[in-house]
């Protein structure tokens, strides 16, 4: 089949490659979104896919960069490459119906999480955050509703104890292209199947805030150990220490239950780790990032800051 292929960060790429390696299918077209300033020289960023099309010669020209994918004159210029389906990977934009009916066999979408559990843009994350120990991907026929559409098939894998989300999507990334390309052969030869999803099971993974990143250190040591691994890298895992905001850059689950101390109050010190009671259990510190100073292993932040044991952390 001929596939037209919208996708923008990280996560997409594994599957421009997959797709671009397909026996049996031909890569018509790569849109991606345009190049953007970032960082403090706001100096212009590609994004991940259109720098791994740019390896290839044969991929590089075929990269298209709309403002938006829903103007009518590029739909024009899709329609001009002839799709028989589109695929699209963690993309960017919502796709119109012109879109979604351009091609034969329509758009189909590989999504990083069981659906309909965890529809939206932030479905890897919220797994973590909410303390799921299995998730997947899945491949589905886009729709007009966000991630609600019939779905093709699905893969399951277990998360690690210890897995931060930049781990687990890299991983997904990589199931999810293997499931596309087989979901897009299926199609192709008229074996794929269709089932509806059950909106009643559906959640939302929203898009996190910085203020979602506070710690709460009345919460359980596992529910802060979760949130520090699921907002990794971004917005990340804060608290606070003499009247200003220390981030958290490295942490471990020390213990779920024990409970003798205060919640927020350091329980010891060692040479690579700060333990700090949580209610219940205890995480231990071992990298932290003053505001506006650079990060600090565990000993450096003890020795620069003198924090000692019995100190309370958290805004107070």
């Amino acid at each position: 089949m001929r596939i037209v292929f919208a996708g923008s960060s990280g996560l997409a790429v594994p599957c421009l490659k997959a797709l671009a390696g397909a026996e049996g299918h031909e890569l018509v077209g790569i849109i991606t979104q345009p190049d953007r300033p970032k960082g403090r020289g706001l100096k212009e960023s590609q994004t991940p896919v259109k720098q791994a099309a740019l390896e290839s010669p044969a991929l590089a020209d075929l990269i298209y960069q709309p403002e938006s994918i829903n103007y009518p004159v590029f739909i024009d210029t899709l329609a001009e490459l002839k799709p028989d389906i589109m695929a699209v990977v963690a993309y960017g934009q919502k796709l119109s119906r012109p879109l979604l009916e351009l091609a034969p066999q329509g758009c189909v979408n590989m999504h990083p999480s069981l659906l309909p559990k965890y529809r939206g843009a932030a479905p890897v994350n919220h797994a973590i955050w909410q303390g799921e120990t299995v998730t997947g991907v899945t491949i589905f026929r886009l729709a007009e509703k966000m991630d609600a559409g019939p779905i093709i098939s699905q893969a399951k894998t277990d998360i690690g104890n210890n897995e931060t989300a930049p781990e687990l999507a890299e991983r997904l990334s990589r199931l999810g292209a293997e499931l596309l390309v087989k979901a897009i052969d299926a199609m192709a030869g008229g074996r794929a199947s269709f089932r509806a999803q059950d909106d009643s099971q559906a959640t939302l993974a929203r898009k996190f805030k910085k203020t979602d990143g506070l710690v709460d250190w009345n919460r359980t040591a596992l529910a802060i150990y979760n949130q520090f691994r699921a907002l990794k890298p971004w917005p990340g895992t804060y608290t606070g220490w003499n009247n200003s905001h220390v981030e958290i850059d490295g942490a471990q689950l020390i213990s779920q239950d024990a409970s003798d101390g205060q919640p927020g109050q350091v329980a010891s010190i060692t040479e690579d780790c700060i333990s700090v009671w949580a209610h219940p259990g205890i995480i231990g510190i071992t990298r932290l990032k003053p505001a506006g100073h650079k990060e600090l292993n565990a000993r450096e932040f003890v020795n620069g800051y003198r924090i000692k044991t019995g100190d309370r952390l958290g805004h107070q």
